[in-house]
């Protein structure tokens, strides 16, 4: 039974690494969910009454806006509607965020409370020894955080331009100057998309720093260096094989 934990592995790169995978897909995927926006538009007709209208958005931005703006003749409701179809993309990207945040965490439980001390063990690494599983999967994350975040960097910009609130009111016919009505249509409120630009950010450090992760952990591999790896397995757990003298020759 272990007396203790490996906590060493903390001050090497693939723990050490590990430590930051965890809270850049925390810092990732927690923006991007808890993005709340708010827009607002307000009607002025005839230069004296006035009507605010407005709609919400957050994740997973497959929210229909709608304002109700008036036709100031008869005040009366006119929707203006517009789909955000952004979900598939956005959700693709939280979940990468979440499994690599669950994988990293576990791999350095792993690592700190399971792992045998390899500095006490001359055994080579063995084919499937945890650093080449880590390093196998680690390279499947990079490619899925590089198709997350090139997904979640489009979605962002097409949810800016979909709730860019000049585009809106040009799009509302009883906001135009052909309108048969004198209406003043104007954006009080319009939304602050910060926490989405850190999330696409935050996506792609994400890749750069599992890239990175990649040379450590190819290090611990026997790929890296076969004949060490070779050298150590000739030998034996005992010790490199005893010299053999040639016999002595007849006199």
């Amino acid at each position: 039974m272990r007396q203790s934990f490996q906590f060493e592995v903390l001050k090497e790169p693939r723990g050490f690494i590990k430590v930051i995978q965890v809270f850049v897909a925390i810092f990732a995927f927690a923006t991007c969910t808890d993005f709340r926006g708010e827009l607002q538009l307000k009607q002025v007709c005839n230069g004296t009454m006035t009507h605010d209208t407005g709609a919400k958005f957050k994740y997973p931005f497959n929210t229909r806006l709608q304002f109700n703006v008036h036709r100031c003749r008869d005040w009366a409701l006119f929707p203006y509607m517009r789909d955000l179809s952004y979900r598939s993309s956005m959700e693709y990207f939280v979940v990468i965020g979440v499994f690599c945040f669950l994988y990293s965490l576990g791999i350095l439980v792993y690592y700190i409370v399971f792992e045998e001390d390899q500095a006490s063990s001359a055994a080579p690494p063995a084919k499937f020894s945890p650093p080449v599983i880590d390093f196998v999967i680690s390279v499947v994350f990079v490619v899925f955080w590089f198709t997350g975040a090139i997904a979640c960097a489009a979605a962002v910009t097409g949810i800016k331009s979909a709730t860019n609130m000049d585009t809106i009111i040009k799009n509302i016919n009883l906001c135009t100057k052909s309108s048969i009505n004198n209406v003043l249509c104007t954006a009080t409120k319009q939304a602050n998309y910060a926490t989405l630009d850190i999330s696409a950010v935050m996506g792609f450090l994400n890749i750069f720093v599992w890239c990175g992760n990649l040379w450590f952990l190819y290090k611990e591999t026997p790929w890296h260096n076969p004949q060490k790896t070779t050298a150590a397995t000739v030998s034996g757990p005992g010790g490199p094989p005893p010299s053999v003298q040639a016999p002595a020759a007849a006199i």
